[in-house]
């Protein structure tokens, strides 16, 4: 299962949200709301805007809403277990990764709820994408047989490998190597590739960008086989919360943008150019459909047995 997916930009995202929610306008009501966050990394001074806001809002307008953090490391999967504890009733809204959120719902079952999610650079979704040294694309996918592979995530390249009609039945019989790459910190699985630790990792097209305006030597990089790949993250309601309380969240969010009451984040939203809006019912049936090739191909299985085989906590 892939927790590691994008996780330095989460991290900046999940924050938008999580003070959003702080701020929001509500009714007389106490919520819970839970959001994954890598273990031992901090969000930095939002934890202190985040309090304030709480205060403050639960003073001007006597909602509570406590926000949690669902501390998880690559060993462990936070969108199930933030899933079961709403099965259970313990926790009202969560945000969740929609892949993990999609695969837990069709195999599981759940009371969750899509609400809303964000659009960064203009997409509802990622790109997935391969990223090598300048001048060592292949044409063909083919040619990355041999070739050593960096990251966490082989959900990933295995999808890009799928769309290019590549399908081995062990990953590790298609590339040559597999180096384990905390994808906390995407600088480091680039230099890994201009090191020539690794041939190729594979990662979101945004994520990467954003890493690449901030050093130059990444330029040294080439990007290539990029293939429309899962939602972003999705923002979930507990079925059963009432439906006025949920329209007022949604309402609130997706004119946050534009709302004057919501400057002092605009730095957050900026950094992504991104904005709250609906979610996308064609990326969301997308996705679907890529969980189920996880499932049906025991892609998850792999990915959690090579995980468990190199993470060292």
């Amino acid at each position: 299962m892939m927790k590691t997916i994008t996780r330095s930009i989460s991290l900046l995202c999940m924050a938008i949200i999580v003070c959003m929610a702080l701020s929001i306008p509500a009714r007389a009501a106490d919520y819970i709301m839970e959001m994954p966050v890598p273990k031992n990394l901090s969000i930095g001074s939002i934890g202190s805007i985040m309090r304030n806001m709480s205060s403050a809002i639960e003073k001007k307008t006597g909602i509570k809403l406590t926000v949690r953090d669902h501390e998880y490391t690559h060993l462990t999967e936070p969108v199930d277990e933030m899933l079961a504890l709403m099965k259970k009733g313990e926790i009202d809204f969560a945000m969740v990764f929609a892949n993990e959120y999609l695969r837990y719902y069709m195999t599981e079952g759940s009371n969750a709820l899509p609400l809303f999610t964000i659009e960064m650079f203009g997409k509802p979704y990622r790109d997935m994408c391969v990223y090598t040294r300048k001048g060592e694309m292949p044409r063909d996918a083919g040619n990355f047989k041999g070739k050593a592979w960096g990251g966490a995530a082989t959900r990933n390249a295995r999808y890009i490998l799928y769309q290019n009609k590549i399908n081995p039945k062990e990953i590790t019989s298609f590339f040559g190597k597999m180096v384990f790459l905390t994808e906390s910190d995407i600088a480091t699985m680039f230099d890994a590739v201009l090191d020539r630790k690794v041939d190729l990792v594979t990662m979101p097209d945004y994520q990467a960008q954003m890493t690449i305006n901030t050093n130059p030597k990444y330029k040294n990089l080439d990007k290539g086989f990029c293939e429309k790949y899962e939602h972003n993250w999705l923002f979930v309601y507990r079925k059963g919360v009432p439906e006025d309380d949920t329209k007022k969240l949604k309402k609130v969010f997706l004119s946050a943008h534009k709302d004057p009451e919501f400057a002092q984040f605009k730095f957050l939203l900026t950094a992504v150019k991104g904005k709250f809006v609906a979610v996308d019912e064609e990326s969301l049936k997308r996705t679907k459909k890529i969980a189920q090739l996880g499932i049906d191909n025991k892609w998850y299985e792999e990915e959690r047995k090579f995980i468990k085989a190199n993470y060292k906590e």
